[in-house]
């Protein structure tokens, strides 16, 4: 982006502020999105997760990059001998 652009936008978006800086209103929206966050709409048993296909598909993506990483901190191993 160039030095001389001027931005027109508010740029609050871009950090977060402390609960001192906040209205009441983003206070009780930050608390109503925490509490979702916390409190699903609904529980899985594990046994029902570890069945399920898409778990099976994602630890499949997991195990092929495990000898990715392990390659990864062999190389840093070996140069920089501890």
């Amino acid at each position: 982006m160039p030095v001389k652009a001027k931005l027109a936008g508010d740029m609050s978006q871009y950090y977060v502020k402390t609960p001192q800086e906040m209205s009441r209103f983003e206070i009780s929206e930050l608390e109503k999105i925490m509490r979702e966050m916390d409190e699903p709409e609904r529980f899985y048993p594990e046994e029902e997760i570890l069945a399920s296909k898409e778990y099976a598909d994602l630890k499949a993506e997991v195990l092929k990059m495990q000898p990715i990483r392990h390659g990864i901190f062999k190389r840093y191993l070996e140069e920089y001998k501890w």
